[in-house]
């Protein structure tokens, strides 16, 4: 009997230090990561289902929305274009459903402690801010890397993620944990005058990494704080007027981050022959153009390079009477890539997940010690009119389970 107690806890306690880890794993690169998630969920999926023949995870709302999406898209894979793509994705995806599965067990044990959770988060934002801060001013990260030129005085800041543009999304993700968890938890972790350094450090950093629709989010993210959050309006406004004067200082005295900025203006405002060419809207008529073509089951999971590609999938530019295919590895935006990779069915499916997702990680009674951490950081992950990376790639997958397993935190100190 003590041998088996003993095997559990190491179980629970081993997996929990993974889990205090992941902002590490996210650092280190997409294999680390993906590996760390993937055990995670292998081991719930064996330990707990078939050898302890656990079940009642299958009581758990969120994880039966995610398992009913999953299965939808399986179902969706065997009328995609590229069979193996996308039958190899679609069940491979199963493994985040587990790895939530496993989060409702190991976060909600005595043995894990919100604080070193908070601390790992804030400590590896940190490193990768000082990072970038180090790049910026020197011209190489503390790894040697350098800023990847990209235009006449603009330059991109990725830190230790070399030459991937992710480290603004990075930051974005882990300070929107870091703040909500500080806003509830105040009594216990705020420290006057740190945190505030802290968050305004992190969104200048954010807009140094040139990732423009990564500051955008932060901003409306904030912003979402303030609708949902009545309890830091007055001190939410303060914070803005200063992180608007500093980013402001910095536009005007920093060349390369101006043009940066102000290119976003360029870009929405295109103009091809009289006629507006944004490649992201050019990249939403090709999504709609092969929906057209395939509006039931789309074209499969990950197939929209191939399918954009495709002469009957060609689109008519307003500038130009030719057509042409316009062409990327995805989209750029969660909601056209399922409409034209998986159809009516696979982005309906979606659309309910996520409705879902919503109601039960900001309204449902069963969450409500959460408050709405998971339902804030989902809220700016799913922002329907941002662009976005693939939904189904590895790095997506784990960043988006990861901010659905935040549902089983506790921020409601049981103790006042």
């Amino acid at each position: 009997m003590k041998n088996a107690r003993a095997s559990t806890s190491f179980n629970e306690i081993h997996q929990i230090y993974l889990f205090y880890l992941i902002p590490l794993f996210f650092l280190i690169g997409r294999a680390s990561i993906d590996i760390v998630i993937t055990y995670i969920g292998l081991n719930f999926f064996f330990k707990k289902i078939i050898i302890d023949k656990d079940y009642s995870i299958f009581d758990n709302k969120i994880f039966q929305t995610g398992l009913f999406f999953c299965c939808v898209h399986i179902l969706i894979s065997f009328f995609s274009t590229n069979l193996n793509v996308s039958i190899f994705k679609s069940l491979t995806y199963l493994r985040f459903i587990f790895f939530f599965g496993a989060t409702t067990y190991f976060i909600k044990s005595n043995y894990f402690k919100i604080n070193y959770f908070y601390y790992a988060v804030g400590i590896c934002t940190l490193f990768l801010n000082i990072d970038i801060v180090i790049q910026y001013l020197l011209g190489y990260d503390l790894f040697g890397y350098e800023p990847v030129k990209n235009g006449i005085n603009s330059f991109r800041y990725s830190g230790s993620f070399g030459d991937e543009f992710i480290a603004g999304n990075y930051i974005r993700n882990f300070l929107l944990i870091f703040a909500i968890i500080t806003i509830f938890r105040s009594k216990e972790l705020y420290k006057k005058y740190i945190f505030e350094f802290f968050l305004i450090f992190s969104i200048i950093i954010i807009l140094i990494t040139g990732d423009r629709m990564v500051f955008i989010s932060v901003l409306y993210s904030f912003f979402f704080i303030f609708i949902f959050i009545s309890k830091v309006r007055s001190y939410l406004l303060i914070i803005g007027i200063i992180i608007a004067t500093s980013v402001g200082g910095i536009i005007i005295f920093d060349k390369g981050i101006s043009d940066r900025v102000v290119s976003i203006q360029k870009q929405l405002l295109s103009k091809k022959n009289d006629q507006f060419n944004n490649p992201h809207l050019n990249l939403i008529k090709q999504s709609i153009e092969i929906y057209k073509n395939n509006k039931v089951f789309g074209t499969g999971l990950k197939t929209f390079r191939e399918a954009c590609s495709q002469k009957q999938n060609s689109i008519k530019l307003s500038y130009d009477d030719a057509k042409i295919n316009y062409c990327s590895n995805h989209p750029h935006n969660y909601y056209f890539e399922f409409l034209s990779e998986t159809g009516f069915t696979g982005l309906l499916s979606f659309i309910i997940f996520v409705i879902s997702l919503f109601y039960i990680t900001g309204f449902n009674k069963e969450y409500s010690n959460n408050q709405k951490l998971s339902f804030l950081c989902l809220l700016v992950f799913l922002f329907p009119i941002a662009t976005t990376g693939s939904f189904f790639t590895n790095m997506t997958g784990c960043y988006f389970w990861y901010l659905v397993s935040l549902t089983n935190i506790n921020l409601i100190d049981q103790k006042r």
